[in-house]
């Protein structure tokens, strides 16, 4: 439940859990993506690199590092989309675990 006093850190908690639970990275270095974070970024008018960098912060150090060494080279395809899972499921905050 987000409080008025701390929507805006709710919010950010939020996303982070988010995209830990719901982004992956693939062996050959890819970001996988549910279709609806691409829906997000295509009406935000945030392009491939931006949306990577945007979930960069929420990924394991070790996966972030490869992920940038390939980021570099020119003909990366860095991002998969998956169709979305709207399978109902709770994540609870690390502070409640």
């Amino acid at each position: 439940m987000y409080t008025p006093k701390r929507v805006l850190e709710e919010l950010q908690s939020a996303k982070e859990e988010y995209i830990q639970s719901n982004i992956a990275i693939t062996k050959e270095h890819k970001i996988i993506l549910p279709k609806i974070v691409d829906s997000f970024a295509k009406s935000s008018g945030l392009g491939a690199s931006d949306l990577a960098e945007m979930v960069m912060p929420h990924i394991p150090e070790s996966q972030r590092k490869s992920v940038h060494e390939f980021q570099s080279k020119t003909n990366w395809k860095g991002i998969e989309l998956t169709p979305h899972d709207f399978t109902f499921h709770y994540l609870l905050s690390k502070e409640l675990a």
